[in-house]
């Protein structure tokens, strides 16, 4: 036994825009759970140069080095400066000189000392080409609101960097 309904033309627009919202509702719904979003640190966004003199004095107090290696030292810090912007991208170019590398980083967790992130090269880094290995992931250590400290690639040691924009 069917039953008919019959609806008013007035009631047929009602179900139609009930459903029209519904549908929007649920694509909204959808969108927030599937479409991943950035998070951003913005203690990281700006540019950071590699600072020489702090990086040393760390070295030194652990260490006694002579003065051609304070030398050799000096000449392969210092130069780096790195950009980190706010839609996941940042720039690096280990001197004035050198061509500025493009990559894209994602932050993968932070807390109210550091923030770790990944680092996808677009192409391979110069610092590959010279034998420096690198981690993909790299744990910031904040210690100022215009500093921090990470320990690069498979050294021991931490390199300082100090905000400059």
């Amino acid at each position: 036994m069917a039953v008919a309904v019959e609806l008013s033309m007035t009631q047929w627009k009602q179900l139609a825009f009930g459903l029209a919202l519904f549908a929007s509702l649920l694509f909204a719904v959808i969108a927030l759970v599937l479409i991943p979003r950035r998070v951003t640190d913005e203690r990281l966004l700006g540019t950071w140069q590699s600072d020489a003199e702090r990086t040393i004095a760390d070295l030194q107090e652990n260490r006694t080095l002579s003065e051609e290696q304070l030398a050799k030292l000096r000449n392969l810090f210092g130069t780096l400066r790195i950009t980190y912007v706010g839609d996941g991208t940042y720039t690096c170019q280990l001197t004035s000189n050198d061509p500025a590398e493009k990559g894209r980083f994602e932050i993968l967790g932070r807390d109210s000392h550091s923030v770790a992130i990944r680092e996808i090269e677009l192409k391979p880094s110069v610092l590959k080409s010279l034998g420096i290995e690198q981690s993909e992931i790299t744990h910031i250590h904040f210690d100022g609101s215009d500093s921090y400290w990470i320990i690069p690639g498979l050294s021991t040691s931490r390199e300082y960097f100090r905000r400059v924009q």
